[in-house]
């Protein structure tokens, strides 16, 4: 991990913040997955970093070794709060991982009910 992503995975947002603002890279990726600090936040739904990590250009689209995005990840981890800003921020809903599911998939498999409706178009 970067300190970065160790903060973000953390959740510690103000170390986060200093980090970025004293020009930390949000496009570093680890070494182990290939996520960015983007993707490590949307694993934990951390709403609260994905405009400041955007901001820093932390690439939204971005796929890991296993071909997931943050979206698929957010979604699979069923954060609707998250998922519905990624797609708000222009989220590729229609990338796939190497198991040739997309984010939709993946909320009609963990049967995130929310989430497939924020696929579906239905409001909540």
């Amino acid at each position: 991990f970067t300190p970065l992503i160790g903060a973000i995975w953390t959740q510690k947002n103000d170390v986060a913040e200093f980090l970025l603002a004293s020009n930390a890279d949000a496009t570093v990726k680890d070494t182990r997955l290939n996520r960015n600090s983007l993707m490590w936040a949307a694993a934990k739904g951390n709403t609260e970093m994905l405009n400041l990590l955007l901001k820093h250009k932390a690439d939204i689209d971005l796929q890991d070794n296993n071909g997931q995005s943050a979206l698929i990840i957010a979604t699979a981890g069923g954060h609707t709060e998250f998922v519905e800003a990624l797609l708000a921020a222009g989220a590729d809903a229609s990338l796939k991982d190497k198991d040739d599911m997309t984010a939709a998939d993946w909320a009609a498999k963990k049967r995130h009910i929310e989430i497939e409706n924020v696929f579906m178009g239905v409001n909540k």
